[in-house]
């Protein structure tokens, strides 16, 4: 009788160590019933719905949880197994579920939030204009009502235009909205109007305008930087309005910065006409906040700056 092709295989230097963990199916079995048994002890074989090797995956996952130290090996989907109810009887079998532990949820908000900021359209240096960095010591009321308009924007959802002169950090404080938004894991857009207008003309040209404007229409916070400044054409303030009528029909945050410090004056520099339908939705949804006295926010905050840093 020729010798058994386990025995051989065993004896080769090379196969040695991997025979030493070979597990029979017979094996296999007996160790995930075993497992299944150590959480229901009345459980059967012919009761295990899932292979054996993903039962004892399951047993493998168990362990590692739990020695968590916030580093996830798993990526956060740890094989579990269940009891299901199943045509009257029970059935025990693995599902990929999701860690619930504070470090995994911190460390998944945390990939969420920076995806977020990702497709923001912030540079790295907007990313620092937080609410906690907009200096308004010794910049005037005026300053500190549009501070504090801005952070009742980020908490209620609430429309804002925040005019001023340049320099007077409205920009700033519009950034500011959408990251303390982003902070609750809900998506943000910062565009450039100008700059935005101009990528809407080419992507007519591209054939990239339907999912462009739909972008801009869809994201839970959009913010419109430096409104007025546009090319004082038809079609760009006609991409303006589908944009701003389509979120103020269903009720998605807009924040606006212009250099206009009120509305007649921001009408005063385009076709009136045109503008009409603009300036109504900007009317009835955004409460329009003016920095009149600031100075050059920039300037005295650098200067600010410098004295913290003293």
């Amino acid at each position: 009788m020729p010798e058994d092709l386990f025995a051989i295989m065993a004896r080769l230097p090379m196969l040695a160590e991997a025979m030493q963990n070979y597990k029979s199916p017979e094996e296999l079995d007996r160790e995930a019933l075993a497992y299944v048994r150590s959480k229901w002890r009345n459980a059967e074989m012919e009761d295990v719905y899932s292979p054996s090797a993903d039962v004892l995956g399951a047993m493998k996952d168990e362990a590692a949880c739990a020695k968590c130290e916030g580093k996830c090996p798993l990526n956060y989907h740890p094989r579990t197994l269940h009891a299901e109810r199943l045509r009257d009887k029970m059935a025990y079998v693995v599902r990929v579920g999701n860690c619930r532990s504070s470090a995994a949820q911190n460390a998944l908000k945390g990939a969420r939030i920076e995806d977020l900021i990702k497709a923001s359209g912030l540079t790295p240096k907007q990313q620092k204009q937080t609410f906690e960095t907009y200096a308004t010591k010794g910049l005037g009321a005026d300053v500190s009502t549009a501070k504090g308009r801005a952070m009742l924007a980020a908490e209620d959802g609430s429309w804002l235009v925040l005019a001023g002169k340049q320099g007077t950090g409205k920009s700033h404080l519009a950034v500011a909205v959408m990251l303390r938004v982003m902070e609750r894991r809900n998506g943000a857009l910062f565009r450039s109007v100008p700059e935005m207008l101009d990528e809407l003309r080419l992507g007519n040209e591209d054939y990239t305008y339907h999912a462009k404007i739909k972008q801009l229409k869809d994201a839970p916070c959009l913010i419109l930087d430096d409104l007025g400044k546009e090319r004082n054409t038809g079609a760009g303030l006609e991409y303006l309005f589908n944009i701003l009528d389509f979120r103020y029909r269903h009720e998605r945050q807009t924040i606006v910065t212009t250099n206009a410090l009120d509305q007649g004056e921001l009408a005063s520099w385009k076709d009136g006409g045109q503008l009409v339908p603009i300036l109504s939705r900007l009317n009835e949804m955004g409460a329009w906040c003016a920095i009149r006295k600031a100075g050059d926010y920039r300037s005295k905050l650098a200067e600010s700056r410098k004295i913290d840093a003293a």
